[in-house]
């Protein structure tokens, strides 16, 4: 019976870790670029529905003096200004499982120069079961 219970334990604590932190498909593009600043595009595909939230990690290999996102708000910067956090506006807050979301942004940049290479990555920050629409 305690080997059943610490099972169920263990089994809670995986489920409970694993709904934190997703390994959606994302992906982020520059698709124009001018002196001061560069526009371009994140793109999500949730592999399972999230409800309530969601946020984005978003890391440039240069500063940007600003991000701009329509579709969430950045809720923090390093003071490098080259990891930026974005949450979801409160109306894109549930993502359906398997459709393609894309958020267009626009940076500023620091300097002149080619534009910043980019990193990000995703993280629900509830998971639901079924569609949960």
């Amino acid at each position: 019976m305690k080997r059943m219970r610490a099972a169920l334990f263990v089994f809670a604590v995986f489920s409970l870790v694993v709904g934190l932190r997703s390994e959606d498909e994302v992906s982020a593009q520059i698709h124009h670029q001018w002196r001061r600043g560069f526009i371009g595009k994140f793109t999500i595909t949730p592999d399972q529905p999230i409800l309530d939230g969601w946020r984005l990690t978003v890391t440039f290999s240069k500063p940007i003096r600003r991000l701009e996102v329509w579709q969430a708000t950045v809720v923090s910067k390093n003071k490098e200004k080259t990891e930026f956090v974005l949450e979801n506006q409160k109306w894109n807050a549930n993502l359906r499982e398997g459709e393609t979301y894309k958020f267009n942004f626009k940076g500023r940049k620091d300097g002149k120069g080619k534009e910043p290479s980019i990193d990000v990555s995703f993280e629900s920050l509830h998971v639901g079961e079924g569609s949960g629409f």
